[in-house]
Order: structure tokens, then C-alpha cells, then sequence
């Protein structure tokens, strides 16, 4: 036995994608609740004969899925995305930047310090607080398909990418680092320094 909240899970993870469209699925979640119970009560009182027909069950029509709510559904149940990434919708943002999330260890190795490097992402799990001179900043995950990076905007960055950084786009251009660790901190609108020792994304 699983519940509603299990079932909707599994529908936005793929893992029923046998047996429908997720739109249709997780439209008909109630009415499908209802059949499989009647069903159940049914076989509990004797009701079905030998050679009884198990009726389909009902599965109300729905628009598909866009592409972006349906990698939203996917991270929202699992935690990462599983049939691609939204970064892949935006044309020109990949060669934009200097390299990948993924390559970026390698990439700034023997670059001169505060070397500029171009990164494109999405800008997730946003943590908004302020600092102690009266303005914001925000701790946020910039991901790609390759990986994802710590990053932390504050200043021109956090007024002029995260507000915009919002319901599942990536900010408005790729993002702006420097030369060196694992630790993001903005500077100016799209863009971050990546500052600190060694260490890669």
C-alpha cells in the first residue's frame, strides 16, 4: 500500500511512465485512488467471478508536461534532474562560457590569479540573508548538466541576477568568476569570483 503524496512522487520521478503520460497521471491520481479501492473492496466481498473482466482504469486527459515543469518534478522528487537538464534549453548559454561546471577544477589550474572565467547555470536553492553593512546577500547552487557549484552573490550581483534568477531560468547572461577555489561570492550583476585555495566545484 502507498499513499497519494508517495504515488505523486513516483509519477513526477518517471517511475510510472508504463503505465501513462505524467500529466495524465497525476491528474487522475484521485479518481485512480477511487478505482483501485473499489476494486479492492470488490475482491475482499467475493464479487469477482472466474472469468470477470478487471475494468481499465479511468485516466482524465491533460496538456503533457513542458519540458521545464517536468525537470522541475524530477528534481523536486529526487533530487537531481533525470532526462536532462533546463540549462539545455537556452541556446548560446553553454558556449558562452569558458567551460563546464564539471571542467572547472581543470580549467583555472595555472591561471593567473583573479583571472576572469565565464560559467552558465541555473541559479537554485536560494538562501537570502542580510549583512552586517544593511544590504542582502544570498547563498545559492549554480548548477548545470555536469555539476553544480556552492556560489555565495552579494552587492551588484544579488540586486542585478537573483531577483531575476527566479522560477526555473537561469540568470539573465553567464555568470562571472575568477581564477581559484571552490567558494563563489558576487561582485557585479551576473557575475561571481571564485576565490579561496584549490579545490574544484
Amino acid at each position: 500500500m502507498v499513499n497519494k503524496r508517495t504515488l505523486e512522487s513516483l509519477i513526477k520521478a518517471g517511475a510510472m511512465d508504463a503505465f501513462g503520460d505524467r500529466a495524465r497521471l497525476l491528474a487522475s491520481l484521485d479518481p485512480l485512488l477511487r478505482w483501485a479501492a473499489g476494486v479492492r473492496e470488490r475482491e475482499r466481498s467475493g464479487m469477482w467471478g472466474l472469468f470477470a473482466e478487471v475494468e481499465e482504469p479511468p485516466l482524465l486527459e491533460a496538456e503533457p508536461l513542458d519540458e521545464i515543469t517536468r525537470l522541475r518534478y524530477e528534481k523536486e522528487a529526487l533530487g537531481i534532474y533525470v532526462s536532462g537538464h533546463p540549462v539545455l534549453r537556452y541556446p548560446g548559454l553553454r558556449e558562452a562560457a569558458s567551460c563546464t561546471l564539471e571542467e572547472l577544477e581543470d580549467f583555472v589550474r595555472g591561471l593567473p590569479p583573479r583571472s576572469r572565467v565565464l560559467l552558465a547555470g541555473m541559479v537554485e536553492d536560494v538562501v537570502r540573508k542580510p549583512t552586517r553593512s544593511g544590504g542582502m546577500m544570498a547563498r545559492f547552487t549554480l548548477s548545470d548538466e555536469t555539476g553544480a557549484l556552492e556560489a555565495v552573490a552579494f552587492g551588484r550581483a544579488y540586486e542585478g541576477v537573483l531577483p531575476q534568477a527566479q522560477g526555473g531560468h537561469p540568470p539573465p547572461g553567464p555568470g562571472r568568476g575568477g581564477a581559484g577555489g571552490r567558494r563563489a561570492s558576487g561582485h557585479r550583476p551576473g557575475g561571481v569570483d571564485l576565490r579561496g585555495g584549490g579545490g574544484g566545484p
